[in-house]
Formats: C-alpha cells, structure tokens, sequence
C-alpha cells in the first residue's frame, strides 16, 4: 500500500494559517504549515516527499529522486511514454544532475531500498 503523503495535505493547515483561522482542536492533521516554505524559502517539514500518478510511484528525500514506472512527456495529450532501461525504477541525485539523465539504481542500491521501503510503508 502506497501512503497518500504530500502538499495536499498541508493546504489546510496552510490556508488556515495565512487567513488567521484556527483549525478545530478536535480533529488530527497529517498535514503542515508550509506557508513558511513558500514565503521565505524555509526548509520542507517533510523528511520525504511522496507522490504517485498514472502508474508512477516518486519519492524525494533530500537530493534523491526515484521514481518507479516513470514516464516521461512531451506535451501533447497522448504525448506519455514510459521510460526506457534496464528496469522500471530510476534513481536520480538531483544535486549532481538536476536533469534526471543518469540512473544511479545500480550505483547506489541501498538508497534505492530506503527509498523504496519508506514508500510502502
């Protein structure tokens, strides 16, 4: 099972805070103030970022990316293509190459593991 945790969560929270509403002190949030993040650039609250869409599974933590069953697009409506190699994950430091074209799954097997561990929990 995928865990359905990203920015949508934190709209609440976030909307809350920038129209000086308080949220009910009855409920429990998953979700964050990122209002911070997008003002002045402070750092995420989220140790990872997680999104899924159309068969792709992603995760982001800190200068990884993997992505499994990614597809790539060109702009047009049916313009998805799934992308090519040696198998459906692909493991990016975006630090090294903000382009996403050189995967380092077989590099770097352990962070591939974490990654992939910490998106099915």
């Amino acid at each position: 099972m995928v865990r359905e945790v990203g920015n949508h969560l934190d709209l609440l929270p976030t909307i809350a805070k920038a129209a000086s509403t308080d949220l009910l002190a009855d409920r429990t949030l998953d979700g964050f103030d990122v209002l911070p993040l997008a003002v002045s650039g402070a750092p995420s609250p989220h140790d990872a970022i997680y999104w899924s869409l159309g068969g792709q599974l992603a995760v982001r933590r800190g200068d990884w990316k993997l992505v499994q069953n990614g597809k790539t697009y060109d702009g047009t409506p049916s313009g998805s293509r799934a992308l090519t190699g040696e198998d459906p994950v692909f493991l990016s430091n975006l630090a090294e190459d903000p382009g996403e074209s050189v995967n380092l799954r077989r590099k770097h097997p352990q962070v591939v593991d974490e990654l992939m561990t910490m998106a099915r929990r």
